[in-house]
């Protein structure tokens, strides 16, 4: 059960290499066209794209080993990557709302340099694909300022879920739920629609 999860759990290779340098270069391309565009723990960030349909592909690929590790069923709920340079941070913040367990994966970088996250005491330095899964509304989290080398760019996916039987589940009102399920089974679109 996820009680029994008290530390963050680093989890080596939750995607591709191929994968997550492709989400580097679609991060890229995005502020190219969109420009720098931050949020309001990541200011500095670049980029940021929160898409359902882009992140919710992430999330069905990793889901599995997220529930193996946490030991409980879970429902995918939300996500977002970032694209960040030298100088960048992650302000020290736990997670809010529909975010009882998060899932922090390195996604590509032009060199080979491991921006630090910090989980309370613990410090993780990730590769490409690599992750950490936390309780994250129950433990700060942040990044000190980015040191890579000259022309460092790096991308970061944060995914959250929820307990499949929790109360967050049950009074998730936008109908997100509904049909996640449906991705978890593997049920093809076309015999879902048929249905």
């Amino acid at each position: 059960m996820m009680s029994d999860l008290v530390h963050p759990v680093k989890i080596d290779g939750l995607l591709s290499q191929e994968m997550s340098k492709y989400f580097l270069r679609l991060l890229m391309f995005k502020h190219a066209i969109e420009g720098n565009a931050g949020d309001p723990l990541a200011t500095q960030a670049l980029t940021v794209v929160s898409h359902p349909m882009f992140l919710d592909v992430v999330m069905e690929q990793i889901w599995g080993r997220v529930e193996d590790t946490v030991g409980e069923a879970l429902y995918p709920s939300y996500g977002y990557a970032r694209l960040h340079c030298n100088g960048n941070t992650l302000e020290r913040h736990s997670d809010k709302g529909f975010s009882e367990i998060s899932v922090t994966i390195q996604l590509g970088r032009t060199h080979d340099y491991r921006w630090p996250i910090h989980y309370g005491d613990e410090v993780f330095e990730l590769d490409e694909g690599c992750g950490v899964i936390a309780e994250g509304s129950k433990i700060d989290h942040w990044r000190e300022p980015c040191g890579g080398p000259d022309g460092y760019i790096t991308a970061q996916a944060s995914l959250f879920f929820v307990r499949a039987n929790g109360l967050l589940t049950r009074s998730n009102g936008d109908g997100r739920f509904s049909y996640m399920p449906f991705v978890k089974d593997r049920v093809e679109l076309q015999d879902f629609v048929s249905s």
